[in-house]
């Protein structure tokens, strides 16, 4: 079994199924099976800790950077974002006739090299092969939430989610409703899509020490008391909506709540933290960026 871990250092809710799977999978099996990570030469520091007996790391070549012009292109996005607070919106207005249609990759013959027998694709992102896959697409919120997504973007999802849920032996959900939105809009045979819970990541963490939830407190300088929501700054997390709560509380009620929201800070992140100082929350939301598993951990139990 081949198991796509080529995920970004912001993807923390598919890096921690993979954390799962890669803890559990390491302690199974009766020798008969192998289990290959795939994973970019120099990016496996993540899941190093739980890579062990039948599991290991099928490594590719190291990411190509970025092209020069897309880089500006995000660069530029984000200063519009700063800038101009509906700067999402207006990029969203650019047609997505203007861009080439995305075009699935083909596999470079490393997983058939390695005599995969089944490729497990854990995010939307994947590639042709005619080796037999399981594809997992998280969801369809481009169909659901279009506004915030570009007409470029929400063209190629609908090209690469199709071609690649029409490859797979079978297409792997997460929940009963996101497996009948899945058959309803892409047409699959009932049987092919399979509802198959996340594997948590929480048995491979160290359990945090007394020593642990004091050092992390006061490194990032927590309330005695708070409402902790980890998440990236996705516009479909809706940290908007938790601040405005939080002006709401305070301008109705009186209750002056704390709020930390660890996560990588994206490109959205200026559009967020405009709105934290309109409302005048900047003492009460905490942005702390992303944490280390022993962390997260941690703030729970803060």
């Amino acid at each position: 079994m081949c198991i796509d871990a080529r995920l970004e250092a912001g993807a923390g809710g598919v890096r921690q199924v993979v954390i799962g799977l890669a803890h559990g999978l390491s302690r199974i099996g009766d020798g008969s099976e192998e289990y290959m990570f795939l994973v970019h030469e120099g990016e496996t520091s993540y899941l190093e800790p739980y890579v062990a007996g039948p599991a290991r790391f099928l490594a590719l070549p190291p990411k190509p950077d970025a092209p020069s012009w897309r880089r500006l292109a995000r660069a530029a996005r984000s200063r519009l974002n700063e800038a101009v607070p509906a700067g999402r919106l207006l990029w969203g207005k650019v047609p997505a006739s203007l861009f080439r249609p995305a075009v699935p990759n083909p596999s470079d013959g490393r997983i058939e090299q390695a005599g995969a027998d089944v490729m497990h694709f854990t995010a939307q992102e994947a590639f042709l092969t005619n080796v037999p896959s399981i594809y997992h697409p998280h969801d369809l919120q481009h169909l659901h939430l279009p506004q915030l997504f570009s007409a470029r973007e929400r063209r190629d999802r609908e090209i690469l989610y199709r071609a690649f849920c029409e490859q797979a032996r079978m297409v792997a959900v997460s929940s009963k409703w996101t497996k009948w939105d899945i058959v309803r809009h892409y047409g699959l045979p009932d049987i092919k899509v399979r509802v198959v819970p996340l594997a948590p990541p929480i048995a491979a963490y160290p359990v945090p020490t007394e020593q642990d939830l004091r050092a992390v407190r006061e490194r990032l300088a927590l309330p005695d008391a708070f409402l902790l929501y980890p998440a990236q700054t996705w516009p479909h997390k809706n940290h908007l909506g938790l601040v405005e709560a939080l002006a709401t509380l305070r301008s109705a009620h009186g209750i002056n709540a704390h709020l930390v929201c660890p996560g990588t800070q994206n490109a959205y992140f200026p559009i967020i933290e405009r709105r934290v100082r309109e409302l005048d929350l900047a003492d009460q939301v905490h942005f702390v960026g992303f944490v280390s598993p022993l962390e997260l951990q941690v703030l729970y139990r803060l």
